[in-house]
């Protein structure tokens, strides 16, 4: 201990050094890490050095923290492996092992009941009957790595625990094969839990400034429900194909398919497939010549990208023949193209459409915060006919609106049997969606004409749940005039 220069701190030995010892606390650091244990027992058979060997029938400890800063500097292979005796643990036990990544911060990764045998002749280190369990399950497995460059490796690993899913925790399994050596390593990871699967291989560098040199990931049967309750069904597929680039930059493809594409108001998810080529670099992922192909043949395409760290994103989309009522079943079955801009970050959402078909035009402004989302610059329109406004909903249990809106040159004829008019109004329309949509709609004429007479006139009509309504109307049609009130639906209808 003294003449370690403070890199190793012991206190609390007790027991005899010819069989068994314990050692209370033991500290071990240099530049950037640090391992300290508590409670330490070993019993060892010192004889054996007389052989060159150091023989450990049994070491243990309550704790072990490993702390490691992340640095800057590259991984740098070893000038060597040998150790200058052959060493045999025939039983290592760790009750709690935690692993740091920050100076008083929380531990990354928990493990308990670790065990294992460790052997190191003069050709290779062995790690043997490893045991442990963690929060999710538990893993055994066995590893190996040769004493002399380039220090040819292998390991096996193998876990079984469970999914913390939405609904309930079930059943997972894992397998993962390391081969290779410090220069160049191979993953082989397979796993499969819920009816799905994934596959990775992931080529390593570890001694380059650019360790990922390539990633194919696989899987299929995906159900984004398990993530959450409220997350749309899926049964998604796809595969990952990354190559690592410069030092930091990630690029390659990624494409998905979705085996049951379903109309959000049914619980699902109506996207078909999508692809897209994917960039990594310094934080920010983006996504170019993004592709999402939805039902009734609709085609998303554009750019997008997000950055980690200011948890801000954005997105640029081209819309082709986009059917509202593949997206929501109760919207009207139309074919739009348009433009639609997304952008946002942890605070808000945004998003800015553009979009027409044959007959109509739409574009607006919509932005989330919280559980509200606020409508402006809202223009519908379709000939001379134009609606204009803005509003609110509250996503609540019983989703209330409100639209305040202006309707200018609506005429009638452009739409069914009826006379020429010349129709604007101011509107105001408030109410509630679930469980069933009932509202009240405030409406006030002016300077309009109907069928060549001047039209004027203001009104309220009340829709409550189910097929109910109740109403009053006063108008002026040039030099008559109309007061009618209405009830549909109630216990005693009426017209008068």
């Amino acid at each position: 201990q003294a003449r370690s220069g403070g890199a190793l701190e012991i206190s609390g030995v007790e027991g005899a050094l010819i069989n068994a010892f314990g050692i209370e606390r033991l500290v071990v650091h240099g530049d950037g890490w640090r391992v300290e244990l508590a409670a330490v027992r070993m019993h060892w058979r010192p004889i054996k050095l007389l052989q060159g060997e150091l023989n450990v029938l049994s070491l243990s400890a309550r704790q072990v923290d490993v702390l490691t800063l992340p640095g800057d500097a590259p991984f740098v292979l070893p000038d060597t492996l040998h150790l200058p005796l052959d060493i045999e643990v025939l039983q290592a036990q760790i009750d709690t092992l935690r692993l740091f990544s920050r100076e008083q911060g929380a531990p990354d990764f928990i493990a308990h009941a670790l065990n294992a045998r460790y052997r190191a002749d003069q050709k290779t280190h062995q790690l043997q009957d490893l045991q442990a369990r963690f929060a999710s399950g538990e893993v055994s497995g066995e590893a190996s790595i040769a004493q002399d460059a380039p220090y040819p490796v292998q390991a096996h690993l193998a876990l079984h625990g469970t999914l913390p899913l939405a609904d309930k925790p079930v059943e997972a399994n894992a397998l993962a094969e390391l081969s290779g050596d410090l220069q160049r390593m191979e993953l082989n990871l397979a796993a499969a839990g819920a009816g799905a699967q994934l596959n990775a291989v992931l080529q390593l560098l570890p001694a380059e400034a650019s360790p990922l040199a390539r990633a194919r990931i696989g899987f299929s049967r995906v159900d984004l429900h398990w993530l959450a309750q409220d997350a749309p069904m899926t049964t998604l597929s796809g595969e990952l194909d990354l190559h690592g680039m410069a030092p930091g930059v990630l690029e390659g493809t990624a494409q998905l398919s979705n085996a049951r594409p379903t109309p959000l108001d049914h619980g699902g998810l109506p996207l078909t497939d999508a692809r897209a080529r994917l960039r990594w670099m310094q934080g920010k992922l983006q996504w170019h010549e993004l592709e999402l192909h939805l039902l009734h043949d609709g085609l998303l395409q554009g750019e997008a990208e997000w950055q980690t760290q200011r948890r801000q994103g954005s997105a640029r989309l081209q819309v082709r023949a986009l059917d509202p009522a593949a997206v929501d079943s109760r919207a009207p079955a139309l074919n739009l193209q348009g433009e639609i801009t997304l952008d946002a970050d942890a605070a808000a959402q945004k998003a800015q459409l553009s979009l027409h078909d044959a007959e109509w035009k739409f574009s607006g402004a919509l932005q989330k915060q919280g559980a509200q989302i606020d409508v402006s610059q809202l223009r519908l329109a379709r000939g001379n006919t134009l609606l204009t406004g803005g509003g609110q909903l509250q996503l609540d249990a019983q989703r209330p609106f409100r639209l305040d809106a202006r309707l200018q040159h609506l005429n009638l004829a452009e739409f069914s049997a009826a006379p020429p008019t010349e129709l604007n109004a101011g509107l105001s329309i408030s109410g509630e969606l679930l469980p069933a949509p009932s509202g009240l709609l405030d409406f006030v004429f002016f300077d309009s004409r109907f069928g060549g007479y001047a039209f004027d006139g203001d009104g309220r009509l009340r829709v409550l749940a189910g097929t109910r309504a109740m109403g009053d109307l006063s108008a002026r049609l040039g030099d008559n005039t109309l007061d009618l009130s209405l009830a549909y639906g109630t216990a005693e209808d009426y017209l008068r």
